[in-house]
């Protein structure tokens, strides 16, 4: 069965990687991976990309920012830098593309201890009147963490731990559950809130992820639910 993959619908255009796209490319093709890397790495001076060793053009490396290009398949070296120590890459890293498949990157941690994961983006088929969801956890110093949809009972949110690269396989997959409208709330392991956001519409056959970053006790950089419509 062919595999549906999610594109953001956030993404109002999608800027190229001209370095990794083939002589004459003028308009990718339809079939290259989508990627979005997303900054949660909390300083406010922000990030800086490079694929291949090359920088991605119209890129937002602000904190809670959002930089996509499209990549060719195969092994991309990514190196993530500290604006403020641009000499350095704080996460240097291999990863291999594939085509047509999207994903998306998360830069998060905390200032002495940076760190980045990846998520394919991939679809719940024949959702009907139902929604989709799904819960990446970044958030730092929080220990085990239950993230509650209304009065959802989804068991992949509970007792979640701060997301590595063992997690992602189960972490990254989409979870089909009633639509509606509800508050989305993160609690700890003795039930105390750690973040909320207000009541949302999550509307049938959509596809929603949750993001869970910043900090406990810390005012620059609280702890914050992001929530974000794929399709």
């Amino acid at each position: 069965m062919k595999k549906q993959h999610l594109l953001l619908l956030i993404i109002a255009s999608i800027f190229t990687l001209s370095s990794c796209l083939k002589d004459g490319d003028a308009t990718p093709q339809s079939n290259l991976p989508i990627v979005g890397i997303f900054n949660y790495y909390p300083k406010e001076t922000g990030i800086h990309l490079r694929i291949n060793g090359s920088g991605v053009s119209q890129s937002n490396g602000a904190y809670r920012g959002g930089t996509f290009f499209y990549a060719i398949p195969g092994n991309k070296k990514i190196e993530i830098f500290d604006r403020t120590a641009p000499s350095t890459a704080m996460i240097d890293t291999t990863l291999t593309f594939k085509d047509s498949v999207n994903y998306s990157g998360y830069v998060f941690g905390t200032a002495a201890k940076p760190a980045f994961v990846r998520v394919v983006d991939e679809a719940v088929e024949n959702l009907g009147t139902k929604s989709a969801y799904r819960f990446i956890h970044l958030g730092a110093n929080t220990g085990k963490v239950t993230l509650k949809v209304g009065d959802l009972d989804i068991e992949a949110f509970k007792n979640r731990n701060m997301e590595t690269p063992a997690t992602l396989s189960k972490s990254q997959v989409f979870t089909a559950g009633n639509s509606g409208k509800f508050e989305v709330t993160a609690v700890d392991e003795a039930g105390n809130t750690l973040a909320k956001t207000e009541s949302v519409n999550f509307e049938a056959g959509k596809h929603y992820n949750f993001v869970l970053f910043g900090t406990k006790g810390n005012n620059d950089f609280p702890l914050t639910i992001s929530t974000v419509n794929y399709n």
